[in-house]
C-alpha cells in the first residue's frame, strides 16, 4: 500500500470514529426519540413527564399509570389514570371549580349516574377528565393534549 493510501485510509478512519462519538453524544443528550402515535409510559406510580401535576385534585390519589402520545409536531396528548376514594360527584365539582377559577372554558359536561365528566379548553390545550363510579372509589382518567 502506498503512503498515500495510507494517509487517506487514517483519515478515512478517523472521520468514521469522530462520525460515531457525535452520533453516540447526540443519542445520550438527546434522548429516545419519540414515535409518532406510540405511546410513552411513565414508570409505574408517576406522571408522565409534561402532564401538569395539579390537574390531580386528589391529593391522595393512587396512581395507574401516566403517559404521553405524540400525534404530530405540534400536537402531543399526556395522560393519567388513578383511582380516588372521594366520589364522583365531588370530584365533578373540584374540577368544574378549578377550570372556572383558572379561566378556562368549559365545553362541556356529563353528569349521569355511573360517569362523569368534564371538558375544558384554553389556548393551545384541550383537557377532558372523565370519572367512573365504582362500587366504594372513583376511577378518573384525564387526557391533556397541548396542539
Amino acid at each position: 500500500m502506498t503512503k498515500q493510501a495510507k494517509i487517506a485510509l487514517g483519515i478515512f478512519a478517523a472521520v468514521i470514529v469522530v462520525a460515531l462519538v457525535i452520533g453516540i453524544f447526540t443519542r445520550f443528550r438527546l434522548g429516545p426519540r419519540e414515535e409518532l402515535g406510540k405511546p410513552v409510559f411513565a414508570p409505574q406510580g408517576q406522571v408522565v413527564e409534561g402532564f401538569p401535576t395539579e390537574l390531580v385534585l386528589d391529593n391522595e390519589a393512587r396512581l395507574n399509570n401516566s403517559y404521553s402520545i405524540k400525534y404530530d409536531e405540534k400536537t402531543k396528548q399526556y395522560s393519567v389514570s388513578f383511582s380516588s376514594n372521594q366520589s364522583a360527584a365531588s370530584l365533578l365539582a373540584s374540577y368544574k371549580q378549578y377550570f372556572t377559577k383558572e379561566g378556562w372554558l368549559i365545553i362541556n359536561e356529563t353528569n349521569l349516574q355511573q360517569v362523569k365528566g368534564i371538558y375544558a379548553r384554553e389556548v393551545g390545550v384541550d383537557v377532558n377528565v372523565t370519572i367512573n363510579v365504582e362500587s366504594e372509589r372513583s376511577s378518573v382518567m384525564i387526557s391533556y393534549v397541548r396542539r
